[in-house]
């Protein structure tokens, strides 16, 4: 959704399972990371906006409760809410 706008720096990629599906998208993106703990991303004071594609409320919860106040979380604890990246929100299950 972000890749290619010039506005947009992305930090990374964050999955509990390092061959999820999401994380190919990582190695092309200029300067981003992998990691399976994304409590490096929502604790970083760079980042702005979170994007949770999970639909799991414990993922939601902590995001929530880590983050940064300047941070915006995008997305939510259903699966329907994970359609802002994954078409009919059919996130893949990791």
């Amino acid at each position: 959704m972000f890749v290619g706008d010039a506005t947009v720096s992305i930090l990374g990629v964050a999955d509990v399972n390092p061959w999820a599906p999401g994380i190919e998208f990582a190695p092309p993106l200029q300067q981003s990371r992998v990691t399976t703990d994304l409590r490096e991303f929502v604790t970083d004071p760079r980042t702005d906006l979170i994007i949770d594609v999970t639909g799991a409320p414990e993922v939601h919860e902590t995001i929530l409760r880590s983050k940064t106040a300047g941070a915006e979380v995008m997305g939510g604890i259903t699966r329907a809410s994970c359609g802002i990246c994954w078409p009919n929100g059919n996130a893949p299950r990791s």
